[in-house]
């Protein structure tokens, strides 16, 4: 679907490749940090950990809509449909290997919720809530954790099952009792 898409984009044009777990904390600095990186990159990524400069983490992406860029998606959908393999994985297998202008998003503007300093925070202007890939009821529990630290949650807790919401409650009840969802 992405590479159909692409061909009624205009040439050059940006795009972002966004998992549904990424938060806009702060709309004007990240368009701002986009506009700085498509004037240099053509594809822009969020860093894997805050020591490896190298390893993208596919959450968020922001890329150019060129002929190159769109020749890669098209090699990398038909790697993962052969491999059966992790799309990150193959990304970062591949992707220093193709004449492709490539950057990291800024630490800690553009961070995963595992990179947050809860010591010392700091401002970001987008945030992945990761979770560490177990079954999805765990998954969606570590996420919602991430989202909760940084979100008041309260008014969406009807939609969770009860016992994420348990474990939800329970978490914070433990360790950060101020946090609204303990109420």
């Amino acid at each position: 679907m992405l590479l159909n898409e692409l061909q009624i984009i205009p040439e050059n044009s940006p795009f972002i490749l966004s998992d549904a777990d990424v938060f806009i904390a702060n709309s004007s600095k990240f368009y701002s940090i986009c506009l700085n990186q498509l004037e240099k990159y053509d594809l822009t990524g969020m860093a894997e950990s805050i020591r490896d400069n190298k390893t993208i983490n596919i959450g968020i992406l922001l890329c150019k809509n060129t002929k190159t860029i769109r020749n890669f998606f098209k090699f990398l959908t038909e790697k993962i449909e052969t491999t059966c393999g992790q799309d990150q994985a193959i990304l970062n297998e591949f992707i220093y290997d193709w004449p492709i202008s490539i950057s990291l998003f800024p630490i800690p503007e553009v961070i995963q919720s595992n990179m947050y300093n809860i010591e010392n925070p700091t401002e970001f202007s987008a945030i992945q809530f990761l979770c560490s890939g177990k079954e999805s009821n765990e998954n969606i529990c570590e996420k919602l954790i991430s989202a909760c630290y940084f979100l008041d949650l309260t008014d969406l807790l009807f939609l969770l099952p009860k016992s994420i919401t348990g474990q939800l409650i329970d978490f914070y009840s433990k360790r950060y009792p101020e946090n609204p969802i303990c109420r």
